[in-house]
C-alpha cells in the first residue's frame, strides 16, 4: 500500500497537531501548511514537508496558494483545521476538485454551522429548545447602545458573536 499524500492546513495549532499525529502514524505522508515558521507540528517525525501558508485575507491569495499546491503535489485528502482555512475551501464551487479532496458538505450546511443566527433558526424550525435570544446590530456610529436594544429581561446573559470570524480592514479577526 502507498501512503496518500495529506495536506494539513493551519497546522501549527492544536488541531493541526493531532491531526499530523494521527495521520502520520496511519502511514500517510503528511503535508503541513502553516502560517508562521518554527512551530512544533514542523518538529514532528509524521511532519513529511512544511509549506508556510500566506494570510487567510484575502480569500483569493489562499486559495491561489492551496491551489498551485496541490497542482504540485497532488493530495488525497486536504484538512482544514482552523476557519480561516475553511474559508478558502468553502469558496470554491462545490465541485471543485481541491474541495472534493477536503470532503466538506454544502455550502447551506458550512454556512448553518459558521453563523449562529442560521444554526438557532434551523434548531427552532426542527422544534429543538432554544434560549430566548436576540440579535444586535452593529453599531452605527453616533448611535447609543441604549437607543439601538432594550435591556434584558431575565439574568444570566450570555454575548456570543454570531460569527467566530470576521473580516476587518481586510484581516481575519
Amino acid at each position: 500500500m502507498t501512503a496518500d499524500k495529506i495536506l494539513v492546513l493551519d497546522a501549527d495549532g492544536r488541531a493541526g497537531v493531532a491531526c499530523v499525529q494521527s495521520l502520520g502514524a496511519a502511514g500517510h505522508a503528511v503535508h503541513v501548511g502553516v502560517r508562521k515558521l518554527g512551530s512544533l507540528t514542523e518538529q514532528s517525525r509524521w511532519c513529511h514537508q512544511v509549506h508556510p501558508q500566506p494570510a487567510a485575507e484575502p480569500i483569493d491569495g489562499g486559495v491561489a496558494w492551496l491551489t498551485a499546491l496541490d497542482e504540485r503535489h497532488g493530495f488525497t485528502l486536504v484538512v482544514a483545521t482552523t476557519e480561516a482555512s475553511l474559508r478558502w475551501l468553502r469558496s470554491l464551487p462545490e465541485d471543485h476538485p481541491v474541495r472534493l479532496k477536503a470532503v466538506l458538505p454544502s455550502d447551506a450546511a458550512l454556512d448553518a454551522a459558521l453563523d449562529k443566527s442560521i444554526t438557532t433558526a434551523i434548531a427552532r424550525e426542527l422544534g429543538l429548545p432554544v434560549p430566548p435570544a436576540r440579535e444586535l446590530a452593529q453599531r452605527r456610529p453616533g448611535v447609543h447602545a441604549a437607543d439601538e436594544a432594550a435591556p434584558p429581561t431575565a439574568w444570566p446573559v450570555v454575548l456570543k458573536p454570531v460569527r467566530s470570524k470576521v473580516v476587518i480592514d481586510g484581516r481575519l479577526a
